[in-house]
Parts: C-alpha cells; structure tokens; sequence
C-alpha cells in the first residue's frame, strides 16, 4: 500500500479516538463466532427502465443544438497536483484525486429559452483540462413544478435528475453534488414551470467544482495504479464479491469499500469501508459510490460503472479503523452483498482482496495472514502478506476475504506494499473487532431500526387500512419490506393515490388490485421520475374495495409521501363507433347523440387494429368455407358461422356427393328412377353419363346404384 505505518495509525489514534462508538458487549468471539452468507439482489433480472421524463428538456423540445454559455476556471498544474496529493498521502490522507475550486455562477450567466410549459435556464461549468469534474449545488429551494438536471453535452443518457424542492441529500437538504463525469464540463439544466412566479435570481447555487487530475473512469488511463496489479475481472469465481465492490468518492479523495450484507439478508445498503477514510456525516452525506468500475471480459474495455449518492453514518470505529455507511442513493440491482465472519483472522490464512488502487478498475490480490499486525494493536489488526498482487493508496477500506468462502474478516488500513516492494506487509482493520465493540452487530444482525407508523404492512393479508382521505407523510419502503395498503371506495366515485419521492434514491412503484387480494391488476404507476399517480373507479351501488402495493424497483430504502383523495366519477366512456373504420373513446351520451354506436363502458378504441370493424370470421356457405366474412353478412345468406376471428370453417361444411343414378332427387335409386331411363329412351331427358342420350349405360347406372343412397 505503499504508506508508512506508523504515520498513519498515529494520525488515526489522534483524529479518531473520539469517535470510537460506546462498547457493546463482546459478540462473535471465538466460542461465538457469526456468520452470514453473502446473496444477490432478489431483483436482479428486472431490465432497465427508459429514461423518459428523464431526458434533459432541451433534448427532448429538440433545442439541444443551441450553444449555452460558459463559465470556465483556468488549467491547473496537474504535475503540482499529483506531487502535493503524494506527500498528503504519506502524511497518513486517503489518496486524493482532486482539488475543490470556488465557483460563482450568476443567473446572468446563463441563458434562459421558452420551452412547452415553462422555460428553461442553461450554463455549461468548464474546468479547464479536468480529467473528471462534479460540481456543488447549494442553497437550493425549487418552486412547485421546477426541476434541475446535469448532464455531459451530447450525451443525455449523463443526465441526473429531474432533482425537486431541495434535492436528494437525506443528511444536508439543499446541498449534493452532481455524479462524477470523466469531462472536464456539465451542462446545468434549470426548468421552470409557466405559473411560477418570474424573480430575479436563481432559486440554488453552484459554489464549488472538484476538479480531478487523476484520470479516473476513463479507458486506457483509469487510475495511475502499478503494473504488477490483477484485473479482477479476469477471475470469475470472484465475481459475487466483484459485484458487491465499490470505489468511494469524497471531497476530492477516495477509497474503496463493499456492500455488505445483514444476518436476515435485508438488502439493506450498508457499506464497510476504513475509518480514516470516512468517519463525519458531513464526508458520508456527499459520497458517491462506483460500483462495478472494471475491465470487462477481463480484456475488454473500461466500464465506468453505475453510481449512488449520499450516504449516512451507522458506526464507525478507529480501534479497527471500520466504518459502516448506510448508501442513500439507489444502488444497481446487479449488485452483491459481502458475507462475512466474526472469526479470528488467525495466521497462514490464505486472504483475497478486490480494490481500487489509486482509483485504478477493479484489480485482485491474494496473500496470507501473517503474526505482524502492521496498523497498532493485534486487537485490533492484522498483517497480509502478497502471493500476487498487492495494494496502494485508493485501496484502502476495501475488505480481506477468506479465501475458502470469500467472508470478509477486516477492511485495509496501511501498509507497505507496492509495486515495487511486493513483499511489504498491509495491515487490515478486524471485522469481529468493528462488530463486537464497534456497535456494529446491532445494525448487521437487524438491519435498520424502525419504519414507518402503518408497518407491518408487508404483504396484501395484513394491509394498513387507510380510513380516511389526505395526506401520510415520512412513509418508508424498502426492498424487502413492501407497504400495502386497503381502501374503501364509496358508489360512483373514483379514489386516487398519489405519491411522491426522490427517484435518485430508490424508484418507487404503485399498483392497484380491485376487490381482494387476489383481484385484477387495475392500475400501475411504474415511470422513473419524482412522484406516481393511480387511481380506481367504483361504478357499483355499494362499497368497493381496493388494494394497493407500494414498492422499491430499484435501490434499498426510499421515503414517500402519500395523498389518498376520493372524486365523483366522471361519466363513464367507452368506444365509440361513427363507421367501420373511424372509432373515438367517448361517454354514452355525445355517442349516441351523434348517432353512432357506444361499445359500452370499459372498451376501447386501442383494444385491436380495427375496433370498429364488424364481428367477422369463416362462414360455410353453400358447402363453400369462406375465411372472412362478417358474421351479420354470413347469416343473411343463409351460411353456418365458425365464430369471430375464425380461419377455418366448421367440419360438416360440405355438398353431400351427387347420388348416381338418382334423377328425382329423392335420395334413393328406385323403380322411379328406372321408368325415367325407359321413358326417356334415346333422348337427352334420361340422360346419367353426360353423353347426351338415354341408353343401355344410363340404365347400367340405375341398376348399379340400385337402393338408398346413403347406402
């Protein structure tokens, strides 16, 4: 890792002591060892949902091509940069990456365009030759309706965002940070709705940019880690922990970390990472999170990951220099939670590590648990020494896996090791230590105390009952704890549930089942954006029931509010038919007033290509099958209807065979028939063969089809 120990762990000590939390009691001792399975995201295969009301308005109103203003700060001496970072990091700092710069924005700065339904306001924030760039927004208190994107220009699938009222920091309300962009500018998109009052000045601020010299997140200059490090990509047995791995940004430094997961397997988003890295809720609240920043297929190209913002301090402790974060921003579904053991990380243990050297893609290293504790106290570490591979600054936080079942036992702390010292011992922080006395088993075995007041509300059978209209404020979900809800709904009137939430933190979905648990799906409010909206119409005499599903999509834990209002019905509409090829959704009344024909409540006109087109399918007419023929037209010729939709005719469509020798048509060769043959001799009239003439054939035929013809 390339820092000196002592250094380090002395800075720890001083700046850390008094945040070591109370101590518990002893938990996972050697005669008490806990252990918990790592698992997967249950939601892993749901696909990615559009963008949609995502997209930056001035892409989507095609105004995209319009050049925006500019504020731009000049080139800094990244060689400087880099050389100062270096001698931080000796000192005992995480690895810095980048460097704060003031900034003043100034609505004059930007430039306001009208767009459908309001207007918008743009500027482009420059960092001359940033390799990355993330800029602060402060102070910001939108008005109903406004919202505020960021996004790198020409690539709207950059964009984070709509943000509302005063953003998604849980811990700091009007303050975070736009996602990390391997750009050295980001376009700020302001919208502000047509109604809102027109003010001078700008309802947030942009005060500060980071200006990163390291080239992180770029392929082909990710990171400056050595050349001695495994691309852990290149390891699949490790992809569950690979998963689970994320590079830790925060202000202007890193480190790494991982998901890890509680005894119930809650999914709940907690992050161990090193004390000495993050130990404030002021550092937790504006961290970003990089999960899966690696090579992929091994050789392929860089992947710049998916991120989650803002986070909150659960325990930390510098006596094993652990921290644990709760991530409150929505992290993947593709992600993996860490086992782990309280076990003692004893010696000749064989460890695996997956980390993010120097804010390098993801790499691997394996090694060996060795007597020398490296960091301080054998309470409270212990030493690896590397088979292949080793660590550097950016590695830090990032956890020592047991080998055999890839259970993290500690998270790194310092050492030695390098590229060029492949021998230097690390020194990781232990997890039983963090767990026993940290404070950390009451969160790991439990996962996050409390919910909200209508809990437990998990499942359909033991739904809150929701009494009354108005409003249910500070509702919590989360991904494993499902909130549902029952209504009843009074004859002919509507009842609407609206909800709202910050979709960067957890996407937050609604659906309505009619009558009972087991009911129809009804409605669904299932879009990405800030807040969903369904609703459900009672057109009986009596009470209904309704019952709604509340859940995450994506992320852990989500807040929301809820209004339940109930409407008169609006009068009802259905599919209205001027012709066989024009059809409108109309009410009853304006249908019918205009002459033309109302299919009735419920239908409509998107229920098939032509809706309203007669009724058709194959009619048997006259032993005929005709495929497609309307089925009042097939009745009134008299043909047998196969059904609507129909292709083929019934089996009994056919003309019986003509009955030779038969001439009276009475369905039986008889003496009738022969006196014909004889009356009729030598004429056309008697004729059976076609030939033209009554003969000795004809009479052969009557004779040889003597009797009934069925027979």
């Amino acid at each position: 890792m390339a820092l000196p120990t002592t250094t380090l762990f002395g800075a720890m000590l001083v700046a850390g002591a008094a945040m070591d939390l109370p101590l518990a009691a002893e938990k996972g001792t050697a005669s008490n060892v806990v252990e918990v399975e790592g698992h997967r995201d249950f939601r892993q295969h749901l696909p990615e949902k559009p963008l949609g009301e995502r997209v930056p308005v001035a892409v989507r109103t095609n105004l995209d091509f319009i050049p925006v203003p500019m504020v731009s700060l000049e080139a800094l001496d990244h060689a400087q940069l880099m050389f100062e970072g270096e001698a931080l990091e000796r000192e005992g700092a995480p690895f810095r990456y980048g460097v704060p710069r003031k900034l003043e924005v100034l609505e004059a700065d930007g430039m306001w365009i009208n767009v459908p339904g309001g207007r918008i306001w743009q500027v482009v924030v420059h960092s001359t030759d940033a390799e990355n760039l993330m800029v602060k927004v402060e102070n910001m208190s939108l008005p109903e309706g406004a919202e505020l994107r960021n996004y790198v220009q020409g690539l709207p699938e950059t964009v984070n965002g709509p943000f509302t009222d005063q953003g998604p920091s849980k811990d700091d309300p009007g303050t975070y940070w736009t996602l990390i962009e391997a750009v050295d500018r980001v376009v700020i998109e302001y919208f502000e709705p047509g109604d809102s009052p027109r003010t001078p000045g700008l309802p947030f601020e942009l005060t500060e940019v980071i200006h990163g010299y390291v080239p992180i997140l770029k392929d082909g200059l990710a990171g400056s880690s050595g050349s001695c490090h495994n691309e852990a990509t290149c390891y699949p047995d490790w992809a569950d922990v690979g998963d689970a791995t994320a590079l830790v940004l925060f202000s202007g430094s890193l480190c790494s970390g991982q998901l890890i997961a509680t005894s119930n397997q809650n999914q709940t988003a907690y992050y161990m990472t090193a004390n000495h890295c993050i130990s404030t809720s002021g550092t937790a609240s504006g961290a970003q999170f990089i999960f899966k920043y690696e090579r992929l297929g091994c050789n392929g190209q860089v992947y710049q990951g998916v991120a989650a913002y803002g986070s909150s301090i659960v325990g930390t402790q510098s006596s094993s220099d652990s921290t644990l974060l709760q991530i409150n921003g929505s992290v993947p579904n593709s992600v993996f939670y860490v086992g782990w053991t309280t076990n003692t990380a004893s010696n000749n243990t064989p460890i695996t590590c997956l980390h993010h050297p120097a804010g390098d893609r993801m790499k691997y290293s394996t090694g060996t648990i060795v007597n020398n504790p490296v960091c301080g106290s054998s309470l409270g570490w212990f030493g690896v020494v590397w088979n292949d591979g080793v660590t550097e600054g950016g590695s830090s936080g990032s956890g020592a896996y047991r080998t055999s079942d890839q259970k993290l036992m500690g998270v790194l702390t310092c050492g030695s090791s390098s590229c060029g010292n492949q021998n230097g011992l690390d020194g990781y922080g232990r997890f039983a230590r963090a767990y026993s006395s940290g404070g950390f088993s009451e969160y790991l075995e439990l996962g996050p105390p409390g919910d909200d007041p209508l809990d437990d509300n998990d499942d359909c059978n033991s739904a809150s009952f929701l009494e009354t209209a108005g409003s249910y404020n500070d509702l919590i979900v989360k991904a494993k704890d499902e909130d549902w809800y029952r209504v009843t709904v009074p004859p002919f009137q509507t009842a609407r549930f609206d909800l709202d939430f910050v979709d960067f933190n957890g996407d937050i979905d609604i659906e309505l089942y009619a009558l009972s648990c087991s009911g129809d799906l009804v409605a669904a409010g299932d879009t990405n954006t800030n807040d969903e909206s369904v609703q459900w119409s009672n057109y009986e005499p009596g009470n209904k029931r309704v019952y709604a599903r509340v859940f995450l999509y994506d992320g852990d834990q989500n807040e929301y509010d809820l209004d339940l209002s109930f409407t008169e019905n609006p009068e009802p509409v259905g599919r209205c038919c001027a012709s066989d090829t024009f059809c409108t959704n109309e009410t009853q009344a304006l249908c019918e007033a205009a002459g033309f024909t109302w299919g009735g409540f419920g239908t409509s006109c998107s229920e098939s290509a032509a809706p309203c087109a007669p009724p058709s399918g194959a009619c048997c007419v006259g032993g005929t099958c005709i495929p497609n023929l309307a089925q009042d037209t097939c009745a009134s010729v008299g043909g047998q209807f196969a059904g609507v939709g129909s292709t083929s005719c019934l089996a009994d469509c056919a003309v019986d065979e003509p009955c030779e020798g038969d001439i009276d048509g009475d369905d039986v060769v008889g003496g009738q028939d022969l006196a014909q043959v004889l009356a009729n001799w030598q004429t056309p009239a008697g004729d059976l063969n076609g030939d033209q003439t009554t003969d000795g054939q004809d009479l052969a035929l009557v004779l040889a089809n003597w009797g009934p013809c069925d027979g």
